[in-house]
């Protein structure tokens, strides 16, 4: 492990993490009662996780009584702002205060969970820890509001700083518990196995393992309750999904329909290619010796990245995936204005852009082409750095 790398960690303070968290919630309970659709509010998610925890409220089954498309750990986690909702009572009398009773409770908690992000992010670095602020960014406090993504993306990184600690089993079975809250943090998995590879190999095996339980331990549940069938709901739905008009899939699908490729190749060898691709930096990285904590978080963000640009269906709010990442490998100017303007170019194309009604027809397709390429230009920028590490013999 390279030690000159690890943070000095200075954490905030008491006081400064309570006005933090203070600040936040008060900002994002105000958005959410008052800001206006949809530069602030985007109701769309949250009414649809609204839906998603409805199973709760009449003791229903998960999947098979209430249709999900999320993993287990978050359609439980959608039942919890009906639980402290304060309309709650109003579900069977007036549907709309109950849903602005639960978008209240969601914004509450989304605002913890950033702070708490920004707080560990701070003291995982070791100069520059204003970066960590930069999770309040447009976009990134805009999906953050109106999205469940900061949960996924505090879970990564606390299984990270576990790692960083030499907590190996519990940064794997909270790697496990961020898997069955979004899946994208699997390709993470064999990054940190690399890493043990390279460092402490007696503890691989038993690691592994406390992924691999964790994960059965949390759909058991639901293959007792319903059955095979009942848990591959959100498997099929997402494995049947098409591309939208938003990812690389997209773009390259309507060119290939422009030079008269049929659709039969491209619904089937290209979507199968690109669900491929999105897997293959992960797994490239158990080859390439990840010996070090700079390399660790590298491998990363490269893998989360490869798995963001290579999906069939991009949602803007996965920005919130990769930040705390890119947050804690930033050094130079150059490295620091890469996150803003992603930010920036996310948050023009949505939501200004895509609730535009009179828009020129070629501004959406070019900011999504420029934000494709901007996250192509981070993959390779950060290649670079492995590729000139190989040239060195490190």
């Amino acid at each position: 492990m390279n030690e000159e790398y690890l943070p000095r960690r200075k954490k905030l303070t008491p006081l400064q993490a309570g006005l933090l968290t203070g600040l936040l919630v008060i900002t994002s309970l105000m958005a959410t009662a008052f800001g206006p659709y949809p530069s602030v509010n985007d109701h769309h998610d949250i009414d649809i996780y609204f839906q998603r925890g409805e199973w709760v409220n009449s003791a229903a089954q998960p999947y098979r009584d209430v249709f999900s498309e999320y993993p287990q750990i978050a359609t439980w986690f959608f039942a919890l702002p009906h639980i402290i909702n304060l309309e709650r009572d109003q579900l069977s009398i007036n549907l709309d205060n109950a849903k602005a009773g639960y978008r209240q409770m969601f914004s509450l908690l989304m605002a913890l969970f950033l702070s708490v992000t920004i707080y560990l992010l701070y003291g995982e670095r070791s100069d520059k820890r204003w970066l960590a602020f930069l999770l309040l960014l447009p976009a990134s406090w805009y999906f953050v509001h109106n999205r469940y993504d900061i949960l996924p993306a505090l879970l990564t990184v606390v299984s990270l700083i576990f790692l960083s600690r030499r907590m190996i089993y519990t940064a794997f079975i909270v790697l496990g518990i961020a898997t069955a809250t979004k899946w994208y943090a699997i390709v993470l998995l064999p990054v940190f196995i690399s890493y043990l590879w390279n460092t402490d190999k007696k503890v691989i095996l038993r690691a592994t393992a406390c992924y691999g339980i964790t994960g059965l331990l949390i759909i058991l549940p639901t293959i007792i309750a319903i059955g095979w069938d009942g848990f591959m709901i959100p498997y099929r739905f997402h494995l049947s999904r098409g591309g939208n008009a938003e990812s690389l899939f997209h773009l390259i699908a309507v060119a290939l329909k422009l030079l008269g490729t049929p659709e039969i190749i491209i619904d089937t060898i290209l979507q199968k290619f690109f669900f491929l691709l999105q897997f293959t930096i992960a797994g490239v990285c158990v080859f390439v010796g990840i010996d070090n904590w700079e390399k660790v978080i590298r491998w990363s963000a490269l893998s989360i990245l490869g798995f963001i640009l290579f999906a069939k269906f991009y949602s803007p709010q996965w920005i919130l995936w990769i930040f705390p990442f890119l947050i804690l490998l930033a050094r130079s100017p150059g490295e620091i204005a890469g996150i803003i303007i992603l930010d920036l170019i996310t948050y023009i194309y949505f939501p200004i852009i895509y609730y535009l009604e009179e828009k020129h027809h070629l501004w959406f397709p070019g900011l999504i082409a420029l934000k494709t390429a901007v996250f192509g230009l981070w993959i390779l920028y950060l290649l670079r750095f492995e590729i000139t590490s190989i040239q060195k013999g490190h």
